[in-house]
């Protein structure tokens, strides 16, 4: 299947493990230090994914928000579409572990029809494209979590830079959200998770 360069630039930036460990230094009363892996899987037919989880490092617990995303695009539009699974903890670590990522299929996921981000590309002066990702306005995630409906805020920035930090910058604007009053219940709350891509995982889309 072909696809268009800003998808595949995107999908490329986005594969692989990133941290925030410079800003959870500077700012610790903030940001917790986060280490995020994305990894590719094949279980979206012919468009490209990601596994996704997460895990405080100094908490010593295991990972979390384990999430599934699909790049999808049309003649007009860029879009990522989420998944959450039907059982997030048969997956725990799996994001480190490559071989049972291969043992989930489509069965696995479950659908979250209004968790889309729409992406935005741009040029910058040095002619890299970055890119932003956001939820319509008024939108937001919903899903069943411990019998409970929750409700998320998505969005992120990807950045390209070259500096000591790394080349590509994602900032993670995941939240949290009361429906009834907009109150953040968890996540960044003086501004993005600033992640720093430390390995890069793009050649597993076997592309």
């Amino acid at each position: 299947m072909a696809f268009s360069q800003n998808l595949l630039n995107l999908a490329h930036c986005l594969a692989g493990t990133f941290n925030n460990q410079r800003q959870a230094s500077e700012n610790p009363t903030w940001f917790v230090h986060l280490k995020v892996w994305q990894y590719p899987v094949a279980v979206f037919g012919n468009n490209l994914g990601l596994f996704i989880e997460q895990v405080s490092v100094a908490s010593g617990q295991l990972p979390y928000r384990q999430r599934l995303i699909e790049f999808r695009e049309d003649e007009e539009h860029l879009w990522v579409q989420y998944y959450g699974l039907k059982s997030p903890q048969a997956f725990c670590g799996a994001a480190s572990e490559p071989e049972r990522l291969a043992q989930l299929t489509r069965q696995d996921l479950t659908d979250l029809p209004d968790c889309q981000l729409w992406i935005t590309p741009s040029i910058t002066l040095s002619g890299e494209t970055n890119f932003k990702a956001t939820m319509r306005t008024g939108q937001l995630c919903s899903f069943e979590y411990q019998g409970e409906r929750r409700f998320v805020s998505l969005g992120f920035e990807v950045r390209k830079s070259l500096n000591s930090y790394g080349q590509t910058l994602l900032l993670s604007q995941d939240k949290g959200i009361d429906p009834t009053t907009g109150q953040v219940l968890w996540g960044p709350r003086m501004g993005p998770f600033e992640l720093w891509k430390q390995q890069d995982f793009s050649s597993q889309y076997g592309l």
